[in-house]
């Protein structure tokens, strides 16, 4: 196996393993030590100062042979302190590391299998230092250190907990697990911060519910010191009563759960003690007065005085009492006074307790909560696929820019076949606007009053400079060409990202409002200043053809020899005045329309006429200012591409797995 991914927890401990051509990891499975999913207890078993046992053997081993106490030693829940100069707590994790590679099955190690190992978010880089020499010392390959939360992003994606397009908004990651309480705080897809408290963790949970087992069984502490199986009673038979209460009041909070510890003494005499329905409420009253067990204190007591602990965990330390669930939230206020939060992810062992759900809903007032389907897998996870994603991205992002060119110009075409398109629509339209109710209406008005050209001409030029439903349909068009062209470059772009391994295709920052604004500003200018129709062409067009017919015949200068309806809005007449010269312009202008102009074959003729030169007109001027403002689209769409193309990272890479979400 060329890859595993190594979430070494408080708790437990989960590995994943890859081969750089698989499409997802999948857990090892250790036969000996591990439980059916791949969970091995981060646990220790000595005996005579000796490593014998690791995970759930470790611990069942402990517990079943009560002679045999006196000369063993069950440790756990030491990572946390393996960076605080604790060489106890470095031996340990070094042992159980050693013995963890021991397990592993034929073959999953080989020469040049990469190792990937979480560390939480908020640790000192003495802990890393100090994990990695854990490793080199155990006869593991040197392993590359990842951030928690940066792997629990990944597998939160792959399994669809979260779209790429939660991370365009502010998200939150919340991964509270047995040793420390970590977030990382993401927004348009980049990380704004990570934080978190090193020392509220599911373990403090574990020390309080013990607490609630000597309160109600009386003598209990001095009885487990005496059969010294104390630290097996508290930190392994608690944390487990811990995690079934947690996950029946998952199911039903008002349940009220009975608990029950077993152990054998010395003699092997089997020993119990009870905790009878106990109730959400009952938990809460406690943590938010918890003090520290004095077995817990002789664990963290390495903390004290570090400038780094806030100030509940130093009171803490000093044996104050404290609010676990206060606490808690006081981490997710700070967060909300940095920044308002979209949608939250509850990752890690601890997230599961009632409470936390609450605690998030209460502060960042929303119910856009999700719980990770890998609630415990989720690092080990993300860890596995990290570098398969790094590689697949190197790839992919050195082919995406040497095709980015002929892409850039592909769509560009496209976008101004759209454009062309809805322009023609709005020519179309406004021509037949014009031609009836800016044209016509005037005509049929300059009709009855025998108004001259000059008149008509200057009121249909107020007509049309007035007529601002022209400019509502350039409006109307123009935006429906915006929507289109946005949504199909956004097809186009997601199509051909897909197509070359890009499945989380991040948001494409082009917007055609620009263009389209742009576009019906041209316009406007152009309709205000008359310079998209010349209202003497219009009239020439399909008017003063029937007016000239009209005055030459009068003065017997016709010489078509055809009647007035035949030639009106064709171009002999017309033609034939132009040539003759003492007929000019003026002339035409000061002649009156002619009754009979306007019946209903000559009014079909014209509007026809003027609505073919009107959308001609239309559909040049349009033209013009369309190749300007594509030339400018072809460079913001450039644009768009580059920096589409710095922003994938290894996350568009991701194979979502629909239908896993919770």
């Amino acid at each position: 196996m060329k890859i595993l991914g190594i979430d070494l927890g408080t708790s437990n401990t989960y590995v994943y393993g890859a081969h750089k051509s698989s499409s997802a990891p999948h857990p090892v499975i250790l036969p000996r030590v591990s439980a059916p999913d791949g969970c091995v207890e981060t646990a220790i078993l000595y005996e005579n100062d000796s490593p014998l046992l690791i995970g759930h053997l470790a611990e069942s081993e402990y517990y079943a042979n009560a002679s045999l106490r006196s000369r063993r030693e069950l440790r756990s829940q030491f990572k946390p302190e393996i960076g605080e100069e604790n060489a106890e707590a470095a031996r340990w994790m070094t042992d159980f590391l050693r013995m963890l590679r021991k397990e592993l099955p034929q073959d999953t190690l080989e020469s040049d299998s990469q190792i990937f190992v979480g560390v939480p978010s908020r640790t000192r880089e003495s802990f890393g230092i100090s994990l990695s020499q854990c490793f080199k010392d155990a006869g593991w390959p040197a392993p590359s250190l990842i951030k928690e939360s940066d792997a629990a992003m990944i597998s939160c994606l792959q399994s669809g907990a979260i779209e790429l397009d939660d991370l365009e908004h502010s998200l939150l990651i919340l991964d509270f697990g047995g040793g420390t309480c970590d977030f990382t705080l993401a927004e348009n897809s980049e990380i704004l911060q990570c934080g978190g408290d090193r020392l509220l963790g599911g373990r403090l949970f574990d020390d309080l519910l013990f607490q609630l087992f000597c309160r109600h069984n009386p003598g209990l502490l001095n009885q487990v010191q005496a059969d010294v199986c104390e630290y097996y009673v508290h930190w392994v038979l608690c944390k487990a009563e811990k995690e079934r209460f947690s996950k029946i009041l998952q199911q039903d909070v008002n349940s009220a759960v009975s608990l029950h510890l077993s152990w054998f003494d010395a003699q092997g005499k089997q020993k119990h003690a009870y905790l009878h329905e106990l109730t959400w409420q009952q938990v809460v009253n406690a943590a938010e007065s918890y003090t520290a067990s004095e077995s817990l204190l002789g664990i963290l007591r390495q903390y004290a005085n570090r400038g780094a602990l806030g100030a509940v965990a130093g009171d803490m330390l000093q044996g104050r009492q404290v609010g676990l669930i206060s606490w808690f939230k006081d981490i997710l206020y700070e967060i909300r006074r940095q920044k308002s939060i979209d949608k939250v992810i509850l990752t890690g062992g601890s997230s599961g307790w009632f409470f936390a759900h609450d605690a998030v809903r209460d502060v960042f007032g929303t119910d856009n909560i999700v719980m990770s389907p890998r609630t415990y897998e989720d690092i080990a996870f993300g860890l596995a696929l990290y570098p398969m994603l790094l590689n697949t991205h190197l790839r992919i992002k050195t082919l995406l820019e040497e095709q980015s060119e002929d892409f850039c110009m592909r769509v560009s075409d496209l976008a101004q076949g759209i454009f062309e398109k809805h322009t023609k629509m709005a020519a179309k339209t406004c021509a037949e606007r014009i031609a009836v109710r800016d044209i016509l209406s005037v005509l049929e008005s300059a009709q009855e009053a025998r108004k001259t050209v000059e008149d008509i001409e200057r009121e249909i030029s107020e007509r049309i400079q007035n007529d601002t439903g022209l400019l509502t349909i350039v409006q109307e068009r123009t935006e429906a060409a915006r929507k289109e062209i946005e949504k199909e470059l956004r097809l186009q772009f997601n199509r051909w990202l897909r197509e070359n391994g890009v499945y989380l295709a991040p948001r494409l920052n082009f917007s055609a409002h620009t263009l389209s604004t742009s576009f019906f500003d041209a316009v406007q200018v152009k309709v205000s200043r008359l310079t998209l129709l010349n209202t003497m062409d219009v009239m020439a067009v399909a008017v003063l053809p029937g007016v000239a017919a009209f005055a030459i015949g009068e003065k017997m200068l016709l010489t078509t020899g055809e009647p007035i309806s035949a030639v009106l809005g064709g171009a002999a007449a017309f033609a034939g005045t132009w040539a003759l010269g003492k007929f000019g312009k003026k002339f035409l202008q000061r002649q009156r329309l002619p009754k009979f102009l306007l019946n209903e074959k000559n009014r079909e003729k014209i509007t026809a006429k003027n609505r073919e030169y009107i959308e001609e007109v239309l559909g040049q001027a349009f033209q013009e200012i369309r190749q300007d403002l594509m030339e400018d689209a072809r460079s913001k769409i450039r644009y768009a591409l580059k920096g589409l193309l710095q922003r994938l990272t290894v996350l568009n890479h991701i194979r979502v797995e629909r239908g896993n979400t919770v």
